[in-house]
């Protein structure tokens, strides 16, 4: 099948002076000149023409040789500003403005490979520990981008206290563990989706194992849950003997801590940050039994910030578009001035 070639669709053009200026966003652009020869090939690229055809038809009206012509259509490529695609092969559109993001991200000059990224995220499977805020919002954010699978692991019931901020509960929803309603309200966003329900909580080290060893297929983790307090270290212990990558997402107060990142390929948890458990451990009854009544600040706008970072992070990774910036580090994020910074 002839291949086609078109500008990218998600593209600006603005002619100041005798420069057309491309918008990619406020800072970046490439520039090209302005004139009969720009005019032609927004009208020639504009047509989706195969590109045999688009070759022809603008050595005819530009007056040049092919090989000119070749060398322009290969600048055009340099600055990303085309795409070849073949017009049989149709995507889903529920997911082509992510397809446009991905490529802004992380530009390719053959919408296949834009389409193979896709096919990355409908192939993967996820699993979800802790369906509080930013666990409930990370599964929402990846179900509406086409992860395949996902499996939600969590041991509590709907509380009325739960709807300020897990948007995917109702009022019904009191009473029914979250895992069960969480599954029906993602189904309602994605429902190609395959949602697994495992209705738990996880109190050991072997507990993590025992679950990972039922899930043999997924390669990815999104740790949301913060009890108990080594369960970070169990997670991390484990990446490499199940061979799956994680990220932590969490907060304290009104500062958000997203990531690390981390995965066989990665230095561990312990060997990069150091661990509160052993001070909570050692921590006097009478503190203890304070901590432990202790009520968290959130509210769902603020979950939605941390947790869509993370799983765009998650996101990147899975489908290889975007650099990853949270690989063996956390973005400490303050929710006071919108500051943040690496720790």
């Amino acid at each position: 099948m002839p291949r086609h070639l078109r500008f990218k669709r998600h593209l600006l053009f603005l002619q100041e002076g005798e420069r057309i200026r491309v918008v990619r966003d406020l800072n970046d652009g490439a520039s090209l000149p302005a004139g009969h020869a720009f005019q032609l090939l927004l009208g020639v690229l504009s047509g989706t023409p195969q590109v045999e055809w688009a070759r022809t038809e603008l050595a005819q009206r530009l007056d040049v040789p092919l090989a000119l012509v070749d060398a322009l259509i290969g600048r055009l490529e340099d600055l990303n500003l085309v795409e070849y695609f073949d017009p049989e092969i149709v995507g889903n559109d529920r997911y082509d403005r992510q397809l446009l993001f991905f490529d802004a991200l992380a530009p390719v000059s053959d919408h296949h490979d834009s389409l193979a990224r896709q096919q990355r995220l409908n192939n993967a499977q996820v699993l979800i520990l802790g369906l509080g805020g930013i666990g409930h919002q990370i599964a929402q954010s990846l179900a509406a981008a086409g992860i395949g699978t996902l499996v939600l692991v969590d041991g509590d019931i709907v509380e009325a206290s739960n709807l300020n901020r897990q948007i995917l509960f109702c009022p019904d929803d009191i009473g029914t563990p979250k895992v069960h309603a969480a599954r029906a309200g993602i189904l309602r966003i994605a429902p190609n989706c395959n949602v697994m329900a495992q209705e738990r909580s996880i109190n050991s080290v072997a507990e993590w194992n025992d679950l990972m060893a039922a899930c043999p297929s997924v390669r990815h983790i999104v740790l949301s849950a913060d009890k108990p307090v080594h369960l970070v270290n169990w997670v991390s212990e484990a990446r490499i003997a199940f061979n799956y990558h994680f990220i932590k997402c969490g907060y304290m107060s009104t500062q958000g801590l997203i990531g690390p990142l981390l995965g066989p390929d990665t230095r561990s948890y312990d060997a990069l940050f150091s661990s509160w458990a052993p001070l909570i451990d050692a921590q006097p009854e009478c503190i203890a039994t304070f901590n432990a009544r202790s009520i968290a600040p959130t509210m769902a706008a603020s979950n939605a910030i941390m947790a869509n970072i993370a799983a765009l992070e998650l996101i990147k990774h899975i489908t290889g578009a975007g650099s990853l910036n949270l690989r063996e580090q956390r973005l400490l994020l303050d929710l006071n001035d919108y500051s943040t910074k690496i720790g």
